[in-house]
């Protein structure tokens, strides 16, 4: 499968936190960050696209600071 590679700036506190988590779940494997990362994506996608189609006009305008994507 071919991925993109995804470069991101978040709070320092979160991110152990969520490494931890990862951690936890998965145990120190290769590849469970970002397996993660794809997880929360699609929850996020999946709640936010319900969100569009049950109110349209609410739909929010936000910025891409901090997240480039290479691919």
């Amino acid at each position: 499968m071919n991925k993109t590679a995804l470069t991101i700036k978040i709070d320092p506190i979160l991110n152990q936190r969520f490494r931890i988590g990862v951690i936890e779940k998965y145990g120190v494997k290769r590849g469970s960050i970002s397996k993660t990362i794809e997880e929360a994506i699609e929850l996020w996608l999946k709640e936010n696209e319900k969100q569009e189609v049950s109110n349209p006009s609410s739909k929010e305008q936000s910025g891409d600071q901090g997240v480039e994507i290479q691919g």
